[in-house]
């Protein structure tokens, strides 16, 4: 007999109980239930992101909403109506079978390609053109997927493929899925039905934008008898982008005595997404030269430090996430409380082409207020320029001291001076920028979430931590330096620019 597993029913989303615990349930039980957990999360970051995208196409499905009308309704409900659930799924139920013989979930075969390992269809594991990034398993080695990491991983590799070779003999090329190339962002609520909910945005034929509305022949992939058809580069409407068929992917079950379990998939190319299209839970930038450019995750560089430009909403060189735009409004209209205090969710992979570098998570606090006061964006911003000012006084008094310390004369007319990369290294070396962001990273988040109460004070005690903040990585590198003659006497110099740039900065004016 032939494996089975209905992803309606069984248990493979992980949801998370408000003491913290994980428990898997099905599709329906996710979403009735869902103002009694705190939230999902997945094996990975990508794979998070993935069901949260799945449950949102399922909530647009079933609730639209098309009007603002209609949301305020279903946020007063305070939960997802069983009924309606049911209701579809008992329409769709077989459409979600991930090993059903006709139409497998979110899967097609393709002939043109030979089995490969699951692993395939994992980012954070060494397969192919990826390091290792939270596993130690091995193409050679193989990987058995139970029913419900197979399920995710596929929902993760639908959205997060990277391009590159498929099969060039054939002339098979991948290309990016649609939430590649970008941070997602999403609004966590105190429960997974806000969440959801902040984040449900209004589905009718003018939004959230010209490419993703709820068109005529708007369907998710489960609803669509040839996903394929017709070949597209422009989503058909939001449900068809959330669920876009990136990948022709198939899973081959095998029973054991453990169970049903994963080990060999064929992937080959699906769909490609034309590059015009806006993903509505990206912030982006408006380049002149080159359009819009999603923000992306930097390797040494935290969330924090850009959370200003996601909330200047009314930045004309900027399309924030469309997430972040609807709560603005629902707080200024008076539907969410702007005394809530809710948080951004940030969620993806840097990748270098068909390489990943790193999976990352990040959660910022989003203090309701922001939406409706436009003067605590303005002392955010100060907050963070102040930063990075601090930074670059910091950065000067080190590079003095760098050089004093290898050219003890370079501070003369013809004394001679350092070599820059020589300085560089050394600079490096002493890891004071590492020092500074990361001693930071902790107050940043008090004082984002402070400062709706504390206001100018807030900042005031924010600065104040910066210059604590630049005399400790400052000393840190002193200590390095040593106790030698030149040591000592690159440290004094230095001391005295880095006092003299941070009372200039932010003494007040008599």
């Amino acid at each position: 007999m032939r494996p089975t597993f209905n992803l309606v029913r069984e248990p493979w989303i992980p949801c998370i109980r408000p003491g913290g615990a994980a428990v898997e349930l099905g599709l329906a039980e996710t979403l009735t239930c869902a103002h009694t957990f705190t939230g999902i999360e997945g094996r990975s970051p990508v794979e998070t992101a993935a069901l949260y995208r799945l449950l949102l196409a399922v909530l647009h499905r079933v609730f639209g909403p098309r009007t603002q009308a209609e949301w305020v309704e279903l946020w007063e409900e305070g939960r997802f109506d069983p009924a309606r659930l049911e209701d579809y799924f008992s329409r769709w139920e077989e459409r979600f079978d991930l090993f059903d013989p006709q139409r497998p979930f979110y899967q097609t075969a393709d002939d043109r390609v030979q089995p490969r390992s699951a692993l395939a269809m994992m980012f954070e594991m060494a397969a192919g053109n990826n390091a290792t990034l939270f596993d130690h398993h091995t193409d050679e080695e193989g990987l058995s997927l139970k029913p419900a990491e197979a399920a995710r991983a596929l929902a993760a590799y639908q959205a997060f493929g990277l391009s590159g070779i498929c099969h060039p003999q054939k002339n098979l090329y991948f290309t990016a899925a649609p939430a590649v190339g970008g941070i997602l962002f999403l609004i966590e609520g105190d429960s997974l039905f806000e969440t959801l909910m902040l984040n449900l945005l209004r589905y009718n034929d003018t939004s959230p934008d010209e490419n993703l509305c709820a068109g005529p022949q708007d369907a998710p992939i489960w609803e669509r008898d040839d996903p394929f058809s017709p070949i597209r580069k422009t989503p058909l409407g939001y449900l068809d982008y959330l669920t876009w068929p990136n990948r022709r992917i198939m899973l081959f079950p095998e029973k054991t005595q453990e169970g049903t379990v994963v080990r060999q998939i064929t992937t080959a190319p699906g769909l490609e997404m034309s590059p015009d299209i806006l993903d509505p839970l990206k912030h982006y930038r408006l380049d002149p030269e080159t359009g819009y450019r999603a923000l992306r995750f930097q390797e040494e560089k935290a969330l924090w430090r850009d959370s200003a430009a996601l909330l200047r909403l009314d930045d004309s060189k900027a399309r924030p996430p469309l997430a972040f735009r609807q709560a603005a409004g629902l707080v200024i209209d008076g539907t969410l409380d702007p005394a809530a205090r809710y948080r951004t969710l940030a969620l993806g992979m840097a990748n270098d082409k068909a390489k990943v570098e790193f999976l990352r998570l990040e959660r910022v606090p989003l203090p309701a207020a922001f939406f409706e006061q436009e003067d605590l964006v303005a002392l955010l911003e100060r907050g963070l320029a102040d930063a990075a000012a601090t930074r670059n006084h910091l950065r000067t008094a080190v590079y003095i001291m760098a050089s004093l310390l290898l050219a003890v004369q370079s501070d003369t007319p013809d004394g001679r001076k350092a070599d820059q990369k020589d300085i560089s290294n050394l600079i490096s070396h002493w890891g004071c920028d590492r020092l500074y962001w990361s001693s930071l990273e902790t107050a940043f988040l008090a004082f984002l979430e402070d400062l709706p109460t504390a206001g100018p004070d807030g900042l005031r005690a924010w600065q104040n931590t910066l210059q604590r903040s630049a005399w400790q990585s400052f000393d840190h590198a002193a200590r390095l330096a040593g106790d030698s003659t030149a040591a000592l006497k690159a440290a004094v110099q230095a001391r005295g620019k880095l006092a003299f740039d941070l009372k200039k900065q932010y003494e007040p004016v008599p």
